[in-house]
């Protein structure tokens, strides 16, 4: 139940169908908020020792079902692969067209 002041306020299950309602959702399940509150702090670069924290959730879940989602997922893959783009780019035999 929720209650506020130990006074009942509605049952749980009342409170969030109204609170779908008013969203103008109908299949949503309060899961849902938590999946898309850490997408979206991974998205943020919110460190991942913090967010697993934060959030409730293991390390190991937290890189296993949300790290694709932080910026620096697969950086240093990236950066090898841009090394290895620039040294043929300075052999000549693979032309890279420079981001502004």
């Amino acid at each position: 139940m929720c209650t506020y002041l130990e006074v009942v306020i509605s049952p749980r299950r009342r409170a969030w169908k109204r609170a779908l309602e008013l969203a103008g959702s109908e299949h949503c399940i309060r899961h849902d908020l938590r999946r898309a509150a850490i997408t979206w702090a991974m998205q943020r670069g919110m460190n991942r020792w913090n967010a697993a924290g934060y959030f409730g959730i293991s390390q190991d879940m937290l890189e296993r079902v949300y790290a694709h989602h932080h910026p620096d997922y697969l950086r240093e893959a990236a950066d090898t692969m841009s090394l290895i783009f620039c040294d043929r780019k300075e052999s000549g035999h693979l032309r890279v067209i420079e981001s502004a």
